[in-house]
């Protein structure tokens, strides 16, 4: 009997820790808060619309035994005809200023305080148009909580002992690290990075290598780029780093130098990953156009959290956990992070409450990938698992000019993927792949777009037969569900009906004599069919459960 009970309760003891595991890892991935100690977007004040910021010039030393940053940056800036009253950047408190110097002359008057840095140009002369401020300072950067999703400075070392750096701060926008403006709306042309580490460490960034120097025991490494970049995206890593090379040869067409940077202790592991990048790009090209970044990169660089999308350098930390589909080794976070450098760092939202924007289009774009290798029947079962995990507490976009925090919750990728899907179904599949190939390809600018749902909204309006405002309403902006009425109305007679739906809408409609799409009026739709018909088969809508009634 002692022994029975020890066995009882050695086995109710390992169900309860596998329990405060699951609740663990449950509130790690679904319950995590987003940005919230420095939330990233909203409003900017008038001052800082009038600024546009034309380039950042980075010169940073990391030093990692103190958890430390000591940067010099300039930031050219382009002024209105009238100079705005105050200068004003998003910089969050707790770094030491060491000088400031403003269209030539050194400002002492400046003020930092509330998460800002700003100072009064001086009255007697005007700055030029095209200025110049350039900030010496120095501190120790947040440290990420919960990266991504409470992001930060990751200060980690590797299994053998080495410095391991890298940076997650979507939520908090790169406020954190440096004076930017807190906004997606105006993205620098250009950047440069010098990063100065002890050698032997290898120092990852945003755009391309131009050279390395040697500097007696530290190196200094020369990243450049000419594209727009926002300001979460300009990211960097130091650690034991080993860039496994390649080329890719976009449809651009170009070669690409393509990259994954990879741990020295991981780096046979990782040499698929690289492969496997590559292919992704080759399928998603044929969906949405050039990659976007060809004078930079193509990579992915090893980090301890999960996954980030940083221009030309996505994060990835996933450990190579694969999925099998239909014969096909698929690791869906390398595949989502590099989305993103479509929908996302691309094409870009200028309000954060429209962040489906990004992460739908990059949720959808997954499954995309997956009918390309695997089929149609592949596709639609992926679908199905993105609409069982839909949680519909709330509309998708929830307001207009929100920040991170407020915008952010796990429907906008899993519903707002579901809504591209559908919409599919209502355009038509060679309308609707047309529709997205030149929603990511029609751009007036090197460097992408910055939008908004409603600019996405006149875009499909140019391919539908009619306007979609409702449909965009009823799914984006509500929780509310598609219910399908089904009622016998006669012997193999039918209406379908949409209650609360005041809008013709498609449905795919499997009667006795075969499968069709119906538009379905405000009013309802009369059929035949011998017995029942299947309303919505494949699972084009997330929709609540067919009623029906009646009887024959």
């Amino acid at each position: 009997m002692q022994v029975k009970g020890i066995k009882t309760f050695a086995k109710t003891l390992g169900i309860l820790l596998l329990a405060w595991l699951l609740f663990l890892t449950w509130r790690y991935y679904f319950k995590a808060s987003f940005g919230t100690d420095y939330p990233s977007g909203g409003r900017l004040t008038p001052s800082q619309r009038a600024m546009d910021i034309r380039a950042y010039h980075f010169d940073i030393h990391v030093k990692p035994e103190e958890k430390k940053l000591f940067i010099t940056l300039a930031i050219d800036l382009r002024l209105p005809q009238t100079p705005p009253d105050t200068m004003l950047f998003d910089f969050i408190d707790g770094y030491s200023i060491e000088s400031l110097v403003f269209d030539g002359r050194e400002v002492k008057n400046y003020f930092y305080t509330n998460n800002r840095l700003g100072w009064l140009p001086r009255t007697e002369k005007a700055p030029r148009r095209d200025t110049r401020v350039t900030i010496r300072y120095s501190g120790i950067p947040p440290e990420a909580p919960r990266p991504p999703w409470q992001g930060g400075f990751v200060w980690d070392k590797d299994s053998e002992g080495y410095h391991w750096v890298t940076l997650a701060c979507q939520g908090e926008g790169g406020k954190i690290w440096f004076p930017t403006m807190d906004t997606q709306t105006d993205k620098p042309d250009s950047l440069t990075m010098s990063i100065t580490v002890a050698a032997p460490y290898y120092v990852p960034a945003t755009g391309r290598l131009r050279a390395v120097d040697t500097l007696g025991d530290s190196l200094r490494y020369h990243w450049t780029s000419r594209y727009p970049v926002s300001s979460y995206g300009i990211n960097f890593g130091v650690g034991r780093y080993i860039p496994l090379s390649d080329t890719l040869n976009s449809r651009g067409p170009q070669t690409v130098p393509a990259f994954f940077y990879s741990l020295k202790e991981d780096s046979a592991e990782n040499v698929f990953l690289l492969q496997h990048l590559k292919q992704q790009v080759h399928v998603f090209e044929s969906l949405f156009g050039p990659y976007p970044w060809p004078d930079d990169k193509l990579a992915a660089m090893q980090t301890p959290y999960l996954g980030m999308e940083h221009q030309t350098l996505n994060a990835y930390g996933n450990r190579h956990r694969y999925e099998e589909i239909d014969g096909h080794t698929v690791d869906v976070l390398l595949l989502h992070e590099l989305a993103h450098e479509w929908w996302g760092n691309f094409i870009s939202t200028a309000d954060w409450a429209d962040f489906w924007l990004h992460e739908g289009f990059a949720t959808y774009s997954e499954a995309l990938y997956v009918e390309r290798i695997a089929g149609t029947t592949a596709y639609f079962d992926y679908m199905r698992r993105k609409m069982r995990a839909i949680r519909n507490r709330k509309p998708v976009i929830a307001g207009k000019n929100l920040s991170t925090t407020e915008a952010y919750n796990g429907d906008v990728y899993n519903k707002g993927a579901a809504f591209l899907h559908s919409l599919r179904f209502v355009l038509g599949d060679s309308l609707f792949k047309n529709m997205l190939y030149h929603w990511a390809t029609d751009s007036t600018t090197r460097g992408g777009k910055t939008v908004v749902t409603a600019d996405f909204l006149h875009h499909v309006n140019r391919y539908a037969s009619a306007p979609q405002d409702s449909l965009f309403h009823f799914f984006l902006k509500s929780t509310r569900r598609i219910e399908v009425h089904v009622d016998s109305v006669a012997a193999n007679r039918y209406r379908i009906s949409l209650p609360g739906i005041h809008f013709p809408l498609p449905l795919q409609v499997e009667g006795s004599s075969g499968a069709r799409k119906e538009i379905i009026p405000p009013g309802g739709l009369l059929m035949e069919s011998i017995g029942y018909p299947m309303i919505d088969p494949d699972d084009w809508y997330y929709k609540k459960e067919t009623v029906f009634s009646g009887g024959q």
